[in-house]
């Protein structure tokens, strides 16, 4: 395994997903259609879904990965997305500044202030 692979490793598999492209839209639409096929269990996708989406993104992605993903790096990239969606739909739900045809926050400079404080 080269140096970069090493890094990238011993970083997690959260940084695989943001330095390369298309990989985290990639996992996204797989969830996606995982989802629509198997279902959830719990809060987390089936042991035969984690399975589809391991092998397609090792395969679409051979030539861009340092090693191979494993269910652990996927299931813990899932959960930083639960979690990154969760506070944005949070802020999101704020009256008064979501901007429902665009889908963006129309928030003033003093609102994104008090809300990063």
């Amino acid at each position: 395994m080269d140096s970069k692979a090493e890094s990238l490793k011993k970083r997690g598999g959260m940084h695989i997903f943001t330095s390369i492209d298309g990989l985290s839209k990639r996992f996204i639409d797989l969830c996606l259609e995982e989802i629509g096929r198997e279902g959830y269990c719990g809060a987390s996708l089936k042991v035969p879904s984690w399975r589809r989406i391991k092998e397609a993104l090792n395969n679409e992605f051979r030539q861009s990965l340092p090693y191979d993903l494993d269910q652990k790096a996927l299931k813990n990239h899932w959960d930083a997305l639960r979690k990154k969606y969760a506070v944005w739909r949070t802020i999101a739900g704020v009256n008064g500044y979501n901007n429902g045809t665009t889908g963006k926050l129309d928030w003033p400079e003093s609102k994104w202030e008090e809300v990063i404080k």
